[in-house]
């Protein structure tokens, strides 16, 4: 791994960290997450100023990092042909979960999201 490389991980770390770290230290709790739950406390009128700032704060960190990617000539993990925003994350989320509840809602909501953009924003491979 170049330095390069290796600083586009720190960068993505740190955007992650920096976007999760005030709800996770209001609820430590949160930081184990499965997308189900997420999706039941985002439902609740109390929660859901909290669950939109994760999921946006996560959708942002990812989105940054896919933007790095791309931007160094490596294949990014999604191919969005549209700012997303909170509320469309979770309901990408949600259209994610609903396909296997079983299996998929046991994610960690951050992998999850990551999957549900990747099924819904799929890339066209390079020739």
């Amino acid at each position: 791994m170049d330095r390069s490389q290796n600083d586009l991980g720190l960068v993505w770390a740190l955007i992650v960290f920096v976007g999760l770290a005030s709800i996770l230290l209001a609820n430590p709790a949160w930081a184990q997450m499965s997308a189900s739950q997420f999706l039941e406390l985002n439902d609740k009128p109390s929660d859901e100023p909290r669950t939109q700032a994760l999921i946006s704060g996560i959708g942002r960190g990812v989105s940054v990092y896919n933007t790095i990617l791309a931007t160094s000539g490596a294949m990014p993990l999604y191919c969005p042909n549209r700012i997303i925003e909170a509320p469309e994350y979770v309901s990408l989320l949600r259209k994610y979960v609903r396909e296997d509840p079983a299996l998929r809602g046991s994610f960690l909501v951050e992998l999850a999201l990551l999957q549900a953009l990747e099924q819904s924003f799929p890339c066209r491979q390079r020739k």
